[in-house]
This record gives C-alpha cells, sequence and structure tokens, in this order.
C-alpha cells in the first residue's frame, strides 16, 4: 500500500483516459457504432446503436455475440479482458501496453468488420452524443 501515491494514481489514470481515447479512434476509424464508458483506469467497451448512458442501456444494447467475438479476438491477441469488455489499467502498465492494447482492438475491430456489416448492420456509423 506504501507503493500506491497520488502519483502513481493519477499516471494509471491517465493511462486509462489515454486507452479510451485510443479505442474511440478505432471506432471512429472503422465507422463501428462503438463507445467506450469508465472513468480514470477503468474502461469498458460497448457495441451498441445507441448511446450508453447507465447500466440500463448497456444491458439492453450491447451485442453479447459480437463482444463474445472481440472478446475472442482480443485473446488471440495476447489481450486478456473480461468478455465484457473491461479494460483495467495497472501500476506496472506504461504508454506501450496502452499502445499494444489499442493496437489490438484496432486489429480486432478491423478483423470483425465484415461480419459486423454482414450480420450487424445496425452497428455501422457513429452514435449520436
Amino acid at each position: 500500500m506504501e507503493q500506491i501515491t497520488p502519483e502513481l494514481i493519477d499516471r494509471i489514470n491517465r493511462l486509462g483516459e489515454s486507452l479510451a481515447a485510443g479505442i474511440r479512434g478505432v471506432f471512429q476509424k472503422a465507422n463501428i457504432k462503438g463507445q467506450v464508458t469508465g472513468i480514470a483506469s477503468l474502461q469498458n467497451v460497448h457495441f451498441s446503436p445507441v448511446p450508453v448512458v447507465d447500466g440500463r442501456t448497456s444491458r439492453e444494447s450491447n451485442n453479447p455475440d459480437l463482444m463474445h467475438l472481440f472478446h475472442l479476438s482480443l485473446i488471440n491477441r495476447g489481450i486478456f479482458t473480461p468478455d465484457r469488455g473491461l479494460f483495467c489499467v495497472s501500476s506496472p502498465m506504461t504508454e506501450k501496453e496502452i499502445g499494444a492494447a489499442v493496437q489490438a482492438v484496432d486489429d480486432s475491430v478491423t478483423e470483425l468488420k465484415p461480419h459486423i456489416e454482414r450480420i450487424w448492420p445496425e452497428l455501422i456509423g457513429s452514435v449520436l452524443p
């Protein structure tokens, strides 16, 4: 506990915000209705045609089949997250790990996009704020 300083907390929180921004950029570039919710070092990915503003919209609008495929695709790229799309930044991580995670998300979204276009076309485009 002595190693957990305000500076460390600030650093991992900034890394979490960097992760969220990077993943949002991936979704925007791919023209996929993906969103990132969370705060600081805890971020959650959603594939949803409507803005995720609370737990209810997250549960009711998220696409569990696509989340499963996304989860498996990330595992294939060495990124281990819970299958609900939660990313947790921890103290040993640096921008290098954040960059690797964003690249894995980019590769996964690129891999899944043809399937999204065919099976879940409602997820193509951008989510209105």
